[in-house]
């Protein structure tokens, strides 16, 4: 039987995962997969729910996000989970989770440019201020947003998903775009790639790590044992997912839906505010707005709880009331910055910090078939990196002789038009430095005994 606070966590991680990008993706996946839906769908729930819990187990094995990190050197082991956390945190997703919504389903009504201003002013005031007061009791979030927003936001999804029966859409078009002349599954993995949601699961497991203990072990007489932890977390992990991919399924079918109608829309946004209007007039406007707003509400608030959590254990002589007061008014004043701003330095640093992210969960799985030396730890993650900052930053210096260099180089790689060149390299890395680091215990370790573990 599932444990009332494991369901109550298992909605509110589905809320931090599901905000603006993770409405916006699927319905234009929809649109253009078309008959080929089921196997994209696949594909996408592949890189958007199966690896982020990955990540989530990954991070109860560990033990958190530091001890996971180091396992590279203590050096990174400071400096990656800082830097991961202010960058998807204050840097992007928090700002953005504050002004998306308005972008998106306020602005569109408003056609005079400084009532625009105005009303956004207005409406990031009230998302920050609800936001900080969501955060001010972390130990209710569970409560408020398990119990309460995350119910709301998935009865109004599933109200779009049943309007949608409505015989004034459908059916599905043959694929287009990139599904007709790909394969469905791999596209659609590759979109699920661009949620950055595995980078996301590194942060929120460490906080889904101290609920647990908040929430299941308070009054237990003993420290809880990490087989039971690990237990939990694959059960919130997994209900998480479960909602997840029925949220996205819903999403996808609205937006293969659209495509015979209402076939000039261009984005997720617009997709799902044409089948808005369309289904129930102005009203479904309203609608959309409501779901974009606690669907970033939640999400925002994840974050700034997440982010204001460990820096308040790095630095404990600044409360975390403090921290989430510094984070909040930093959002604040990003979001009014202007979306395209925000996405324009925020997510050239998500794409360098997404691969090293998905190295470490991926050996940290494969670590419990065969020991992963210390070194290969290191190189793989470091070639991870290097790879995708190179790729990340050729743009910026391709007038120069050394971007040119560099961008030929890029663009030889495997998978560099899918902003995977980092895959396989990685990969062969990987298995060059620990059949090294085999062959070296093997010439240096005399026979008879055993050779010393660098783990």
């Amino acid at each position: 039987m599932i444990h009332t606070h494991t369901l109550s966590l298992s909605f509110m991680l589905f809320s931090f995962f599901f905000g603006a990008g993770n409405l916006i993706l699927p319905p234009l996946l929809g649109k253009h997969a078309g008959t080929t839906l089921a196997t994209a769908l696949l594909g996408f729930a592949t890189s958007a729910v199966l690896i982020p819990i990955a990540g989530l187990i990954t991070i109860a094995h560990a033990g958190g996000i530091v001890p996971l990190s180091e396992r590279v050197g203590k050096r990174f082991a400071h400096l990656y989970p800082a830097i991961t956390l202010l960058v998807i945190g204050p840097a992007l997703s928090i700002p953005r989770a504050g002004i998306v919504p308005f972008a998106l389903a306020i602005a569109p009504l408003i056609h005079r440019a400084n009532t625009t201003l105005l009303a956004q002013l207005i409406y990031t005031t009230c998302f920050f201020i609800v936001s900080y007061w969501l955060c001010m009791r972390p130990h209710t979030l569970s409560n408020t947003l398990g119990k309460v927003l995350t119910p709301a936001l998935l009865v109004l999804v599933l109200l779009l998903f049943l309007a949608s029966f409505t015989p004034t859409l459908g059916p599905y078009l043959p694929a287009q775009g990139a599904y007709a002349t790909h394969i469905p599954f791999s596209q659609g993995f590759l979109d699920g790639y661009l949620t950055t949601d595995a980078l996301a699961s590194l942060m929120f497991g460490n906080m889904i790590l101290t609920y647990l203990h908040r929430t299941r072990y308070t009054t237990a007489p003993f420290p809880p044992a990490p087989a039971n932890i690990l237990a939990d977390m694959r059960t919130v992990a997994w209900i998480a997912g479960a909602m997840l991919f029925f949220t996205y399924g819903v999403l996808a079918h609205l937006g293969a839906l659209s495509a015979r109608q209402l076939p000039h829309t261009i984005n997720g946004a617009h997709i799902l505010a044409s089948v808005s209007l369309h289904l129930f007039g102005k009203a479904g406007i309203a609608l959309l707005g409501l779901i974009f707003t606690i669907a970033c509400l939640t999400t925002c608030a994840g974050l700034l709880v997440s982010v204001s959590e460990y820096f308040h254990k790095r630095a404990p002589r600044v409360s975390y009331l403090c921290w989430i007061r510094l984070f909040t008014i930093s959002g604040f004043a990003l979001a009014n910055t202007g979306l395209e701003r925000i996405l324009a330095y925020g997510t050239p640093l998500l794409m360098i910090l997404y691969p090293i992210s998905l190295v470490l969960i991926g050996i940290s799985h494969l670590e419990r078939l065969i020991r992963i030396p210390r070194a290969a730890y290191r190189l793989t993650v470091w070639s991870a990196g290097t790879l995708s900052t190179c790729a990340v930053g050729t743009p910026l210096v391709a007038h120069t002789r050394i971007g040119h260099v560099l961008n030929t180089l890029i663009h030889t790689l495997p998978l560099a038009q899918e902003q995977l060149c980092w895959l396989i390299p990685s990969a062969a890395v990987l298995i060059l430095s620990t059949a090294h680091a085999r062959l070296r215990e093997k010439t240096c370790t005399p026979r008879g005994t055993l050779p010393l573990t660098d783990n």
